[in-house]
């Protein structure tokens, strides 16, 4: 998890420059490294149900959770515009947006449901926002509780379902080989930031992601 952090650390600079299509190419190749590592460490299941001796669930006030995140960036009128938005999601509202979609349409585990007593569980908006700050900041799980409401172990369960269903959803067009439309964006991507002589590096490092990620997925 620490090798994780250090490499999402390197490229967070990078987001702020990026468009649309970069800010969704960048996310999915996070997500291909991430599901790549529940593929080869997964993780032993444990047996559920209570435990004597252990305490008891945390009241964590899910929907007071989910109230605060809609106001915050998802109302009509957020508290936070869209500038500010795009800085802490490392994506722009509409992105958001398809990702949600995305993953709602590959995995039912975003679906809020209803326990047996009629309460709603944590919202997709709840579950996918946990997942990306991990995905893109390389966040403890531990430290998305206080403001979303997830416990730890939710917290990694979002992340490693979300993580696949990226690439079940979104996996179609991203492990295809690049066209020559693909290898001139990303050509002129290294011009404009002032390193024409990086670009070879920077196409052989897709290319590899690209190469590894069919070989895990496909």
């Amino acid at each position: 998890m620490e090798a994780w952090r250090a490499r999402l650390k390197r490229v967070l600079t990078e987001f702020e420059e990026l468009d649309d299509a970069e800010c969704s190419e960048m996310l999915v190749l996070h997500a291909l490294r991430g599901a790549e590592g529940v593929i080869t460490h997964p993780v032993k299941k444990q047996r559920g149900g209570s435990v004597p001796g252990r305490a008891a669930n945390v009241d964590r006030d899910r929907e007071a959770g989910h109230a605060r995140l809609i106001a915050d960036y998802f109302a009509p009128n957020p508290v936070y515009n869209s500038r500010l938005f795009r800085r802490r999601f490392r994506l722009p509202p509409a992105m958001f947006d398809i990702v949600l979609e995305g993953v709602l349409e590959a995995d039912d585990y975003f679906v809020q449901k209803k326990d047996a007593l009629g309460v709603p569980g944590l919202s997709p908006y709840q579950k996918v926002t946990a997942a990306l700050r991990m995905c893109c900041y390389g966040v403890a799980a531990d430290s998305t509780d206080e403001y979303l409401r997830l416990a730890e172990s939710t917290a990694m369960k979002s992340f490693k379902r979300f993580a696949l269903a990226v690439v079940t959803h979104f996996g179609a067009e991203y492990l295809r080989d690049p066209t020559e439309e693909d290898i001139h964006r990303h050509a002129e991507l290294n011009a404009r930031r002032g390193f024409p002589a990086r670009t070879r590096f920077s196409l052989a490092r897709v290319m590899r992601s690209v190469a590894e990620a069919r070989r895990l997925f496909t």
